[in-house]
């Protein structure tokens, strides 16, 4: 008999990938029941390895007070990423930033962001992407360490000094997939919308600029809101015409990301 909280399927079916695929690692957590044989911790896993029909190695505990459950997973600090690279790879400069721009990196290759992909559902919803383990995310920043540390460090200052209405995640995060298909472009595009002066009308960049700040404004009207698919294909958008020099005084977004944005 399990006293747990409801089950979540799309993080059941996450380790159950994990476990299907080799990467499930025994990190101390254990399966915990109390004297009366209740499941206190460990639902999850023991529904995931049900599901992946493939075992796994964990701890087990018994006979715990009925009452233990009270403290698990009460007021407890979850590790953030940032903790994870500074615990890897020692204090690293702009580690949260870093973190971030990893998060989004990682989420695009993995389609969070083209609607083709996520099938129309929303961010939240269980097939919407294939969530990205820890393990692809600091693999990721170990192969690309020296370029991804300068790129981060170099973008959070110009982010810093700017009055860009994106996130910072997404401006890092953009720019570098931007930069996959033209840096110098990139670079011109980027800064122009950091700092939102000179910007012409007529153009491509002021009108990203503009639907950005209107629609991160307080108070804002439902019609002028943005999700982030929406912030992240008008971006994109607005660089590919840039790049074309195109003039316009405005333009539409697709719900789909066009094919050139391969980041491998």
């Amino acid at each position: 008999l399990s006293i747990q909280r409801r089950p979540t399927q799309p993080h059941i079916s996450f380790l159950a990938s994990q476990m299907q695929n080799g990467k499930w690692v025994l990190n101390g957590d254990s399966i915990r029941f109390d004297t009366n044989g209740n499941l206190q911790d460990g639902l999850h896993r023991l529904m995931a390895c049900i599901k992946a029909n493939t075992p796994f190695t964990t701890i087990v505990v018994f006979n715990l007070s009925p009452r233990a459950i009270l403290t698990i997973d009460n007021q407890k600090r979850a590790r953030r990423f940032s903790d994870v690279l500074d615990v890897t790879f020692g204090r690293i400069k702009y580690s949260t930033a870093t973190a971030s721009f990893i998060n989004f990196v990682t989420e695009f290759k993995n389609g969070r962001y083209n609607m083709a992909i996520r099938g129309g559902m929303g961010i939240h919803g269980e097939n919407a992407y294939n969530a990205t383990d820890i393990f692809t995310k600091v693999d990721y920043f170990s192969d690309n360490y020296e370029q991804i540390s300068l790129f981060v460090e170099e973008n959070a200052k110009l982010y810093g000094v700017g009055m860009c209405s994106l996130k910072e995640k997404e401006f890092i995060g953009l720019k570098w997939v931007c930069s996959k298909k033209d840096s110098k472009m990139a670079d011109d595009f980027f800064s122009k919308l950091s700092r939102g002066v000179g910007l012409e009308e007529n153009t491509p960049i002021f009108y990203v600029f503009q639907k950005l700040t209107e629609a991160r404004k307080k108070n804002v009207e439902k019609k002028d809101q943005l999700t982030d698919v929406e912030v992240i294909n008008l971006v994109l958008k607005g660089f590919v015409l840039h790049c074309e020099g195109a003039k316009c005084r405005r333009f539409s977004v697709k719900k789909d990301l066009p094919e050139l944005w391969d980041i491998n």
